[in-house]
């Protein structure tokens, strides 16, 4: 079966330090062979915000959507990148959340997702955002990845501290990421992903 992952990337600045990982995700994922395609929520102005008629389980009709489900019917992997803000995603991933894997029709598609993955940097550093019970991090990995395969593998690479990071922490995590995500999707063994102290 070959290899198909779906990145869903979320950072309304175009030369955001996030835009460097997604680029270095990819660059991971095309040295391991497995083909990927790229949601930029942002730049397609995604409409988060789920409506009534939503609620009430009345699927309006959405060609955005349709194709984001489409999208993912294609792939076994999912990989996130964004930032963390207050904790969590930035509302645009929460809602797209919301409105596109929250469908019915979007179970058969996440049933097939073999890997999900976050990559994330963190203004704040580790300690705090433990504090704050990781909110992100638990949306990610106890209520999504409850409804993909039951083989499925979660992988969370965080860049904590990015406030205050040196341009040399930035790059070398950018090269970690790399190297990372090309040992998931190429099936090698799991490498852990150690920030420099």
């Amino acid at each position: 079966m070959s290899r198909h992952a779906l990145i869903v990337y979320a950072h309304p600045v175009a030369e955001s330090y996030t835009s460097a990982i997604r680029d270095r995700v990819c660059a991971g994922l095309d040295a391991s062979g497995c083909g990927f395609d790229v949601l930029d929520l942002y730049s397609e102005e995604f409409d988060p915000c789920i409506t009534a008629a939503e609620l009430a389980g009345e699927v309006r009709a959405d060609r955005v959507i349709d194709d984001h489900l489409a999208r993912m019917a294609a792939a076994d992997t999912l990989v996130f990148v964004h930032p963390t803000w207050w904790g969590g995603q930035p509302a645009i991933v929460k809602g797209w959340l919301d409105r596109v894997l929250c469908r019915s029709s979007a179970t058969p598609s996440l049933r097939r997702i073999r890997k999900l993955v976050v990559v994330s940097p963190h203004g704040s550093g580790r300690l705090r955002n433990a504090a704050q019970g990781v909110p992100g991090k638990r949306i990610t990995f106890r209520l999504l990845r409850a409804r993909c395969h039951p083989m499925a593998r979660s992988t969370f690479i965080g860049f904590y501290g990015n406030d205050t990071a040196s341009p040399s922490d930035r790059t070398d995590f950018l090269d970690r990421v790399e190297v990372k995500v090309r040992a998931i999707t190429s099936g090698r063994r799991r490498l852990r992903l150690r920030q420099r102290s």
